[in-house]
């Protein structure tokens, strides 16, 4: 039996950088907030990882945390699924991979 891949629709880091950062033209420090996300995605897409969290595994501050997520809500690369009371954002990762050839 085929083993099923634990994110079988989210793209690999790899096409993040390649064809996201670059269309996009992200800075350093929002791809690595992309990065990170796609890095902690649940099966089902979302991520929940708080600013801090993300900005100690970046290395950056939480302000450059911020900052990155509204760009990339504006981008439409992210969306915010839920906003609980006492716990992290949690983000649902929107871009598709490309078609396979």
């Amino acid at each position: 039996m085929k083993r099923q891949s634990a994110r079988p629709s989210i793209p690999t880091p790899a096409w993040v950088r390649r064809t996201v950062a670059q269309r996009y033209n992200l800075s350093p420090v929002t791809r690595a907030v992309l990065l990170c996300l796609w890095d902690h995605v649940e099966r089902n897409g979302t991520s929940n990882w708080s600013q801090p969290q993300i900005a100690a595994e970046v290395g950056c501050t939480d302000r450059g945390v911020r900052d990155a997520l509204l760009i990339l809500i504006g981008l439409d690369l992210i969306t915010v699924v839920d906003k609980p009371v006492g716990y992290p954002v949690v983000y649902s990762l929107t871009v598709t991979p490309p078609p396979r050839k």
